[in-house]
């Protein structure tokens, strides 16, 4: 079994502008930039989360694939990464990196 190492680091930070579901923004501190986060798709066992954030002129971007369980099948991963790009979110045609978790 993998483990993480190395010093345990936090950052906690407030969900604000919540008004609409599946939508909000992560504050960590005030004056400090918002990044914005909408989930794209849900399913039982899956969620789908694309975040953007454009500071200073420099785009930031992701897809989230979740997991409710430890593993997941490669296939449904494949069809979530799939539908994603359908919906036009890597707009940089950035290569796909799965992480450990």
């Amino acid at each position: 079994k993998k483990t993480p190492q190395g010093k345990y680091m936090n950052a906690t930070a407030k969900l604000i502008r919540e008004q609409e579901p599946g939508k909000w923004q992560e504050s960590f501190f005030p004056f400090a930039p918002t990044q914005s986060y909408t989930i794209v798709s849900l399913g039982a066992d899956y969620a789908v989360e694309y975040d953007c954030q454009d500071i200073f002129g420099l785009l930031n971007y992701c897809i989230h694939i979740l997991s409710r369980t430890p593993t997941q099948d490669p296939a449904l991963t494949h069809k979530l990464l799939y539908d994603a790009l359908g919906m036009g979110l890597n707009t940089e045609q950035l290569d796909y990196k799965q992480t450990l978790q």
